[in-house]
């Protein structure tokens, strides 16, 4: 990744390098924000609210960001901004003083982290050759499960040791690093990259929160298709997407509710983490041996059989709640790498080459929605009724999402004109 690029700029080998403080601090957002709520007087509800704002802002903003840039020609400043749009929420955080300020610096940084969204991908494929794209979306990947890995460590860590807001300052000084090194070390290329042009393949797409939508080369557009077997494909992932909020989005608050301490909050996590992490080692195996929509439907059977048991586990042992929780929060990692990867894969293989931006927008579309719904509602469940009406809904929405699957969606069809 040395080479010169078309306006013989040297491409910079260690930019990957530069997301790493980034990334660390990027880990602890889905802890700190509810338990900032929660210590500021706030509940599920708000929790729900900031969640569905984070994705609402991020869907107008990346559509903003990314044209800017694409007009302008630049890439550096917009990551620059999404770098420092995470750095200022976390100093923002120390000075929030009730829950509505929290959820609005948290719709903050979504506009400004939503700079750097759409332009991450592009600028990796300026940095190496179009044969090494491939292998360049995994290493990258897996630069940055690393580095999310290991910043949700240190957040857990530190949160035994000092209060929230320390905890929040030491995370703004980390990423304050990547804002510095992109600043001062990152080169600005131009990037006359199409975006319509480009296709899909499953390691070009790069994670960027969990549970959360990801924002790649394409843009969300309105989910409409002519194609029978995608429009059932994309029900099916709204229902999934639904029903996924009605799991996580009440934990956090729920731990609190039992009386378990923020490190043990952030142990859950971790473990839930790490779980998705190995299963992603394995699961381009499954892929090619089972196809993408035999392992998305194995994964959601076994996320629904998990959920259930997660149930059963809070109503007939309700002593050990925690335990229920921490133990099937980790079996719910294993079941995310299966969903994530085959529903892209899926759209990988349902385009034709001058649809896959359109299918990918789609995608990103129909998620957020389902997401945003589900953030809304749980919230406002978990208040009025309690955790074990959250976990019933989401088996009905997992429930009909597979038989959407199982029974109106086929194999895509350009992945059968392929053989």
């Amino acid at each position: 990744m040395s080479e010169d690029d078309t306006s013989g700029r040297k491409k910079d080998p260690y930019w990957y390098y530069y997301y790493i403080p980034f990334k660390m601090g990027q880990a602890n957002l889905g802890v700190l924000i509810p338990l900032f709520i929660l210590n500021l007087g706030g509940s599920a509800k708000e929790i729900g609210i900031s969640s569905m704002l984070f994705s609402l802002v991020t869907i107008i903003a990346t559509i903003i960001w990314g044209r800017f840039s694409d007009e302008t020609g630049k890439r550096k400043p917009y990551i620059v901004m999404g770098f420092l749009g995470l750095s200022i929420c976390f100093l923002l955080l120390n000075f929030s003083n009730n829950d509505l300020q929290v959820i609005a610096i948290y719709a903050l940084l979504a506009f400004f982290m939503a700079a750097e969204l759409p332009i991450t991908p592009i600028y990796l494929l300026r940095n190496v050759s179009k044969g090494r794209w491939d292998d360049a979306f995994s290493r990258f990947n897996a630069l940055c499960s690393w580095a999310l890995t290991t910043g949700l460590v240190l957040g857990g860590v530190m949160m035994m040791f000092v209060d929230i807001e320390q905890t929040a300052m030491v995370l703004f000084l980390i990423s304050l690093l990547s804002v510095i090194l992109a600043k001062f070390r990152m080169s600005d290329m131009p990037m006359p990259l199409k975006r319509s042009k480009m296709g899909v393949f499953p390691s070009q797409i790069v994670e960027r929160k969990r549970f959360m939508p990801n924002f790649v080369l394409h843009f969300p557009r309105l989910p409409k298709t002519t194609n029978n077997n995608n429009r059932n494909f994309f029900y099916a992932i709204a229902l999934l997407f639904m029903g996924s909020n009605f799991v996580f989005l009440p934990i956090i608050p729920y731990l609190r509710q039992i009386g378990v301490g923020d490190s043990l909050i952030f142990l859950s996590c971790i473990c839930n983490y790490i779980a998705s992490s190995v299963i992603y080692l394995v699961i381009s195996r499954d892929m090619k041996a089972m196809g993408c929509l035999k392992v998305l439907k194995r994964g959601l059977a076994i996320r629904a059989f998990i959920v259930l048991g997660m149930l059963f586990g809070l109503v007939f042992i309700s002593e050990h709640a925690f335990a229920v929780v921490i133990i099937f929060y980790t079996l719910l990692g294993v079941s995310w790498p299966h969903i994530y990867s085959s529903a892209v894969t899926f759209v990988s293989e349902a385009s034709n080459g001058n649809n896959s931006g359109g299918l990918m927008g789609k995608y990103n579309a129909v998620s957020t929605f389902g997401l945003m719904v589900g953030s809304l509602f749980s919230g406002y469940v978990f208040d009025i009724f309690s955790v074990k009406y959250c976990l019933s809904i989401s088996l009905v929405f997992y429930t009909v999402a597979y038989l959407v699957l199982f029974k109106y969606v086929k194999k895509p069809e350009c992945a059968i004109d392929k053989q």
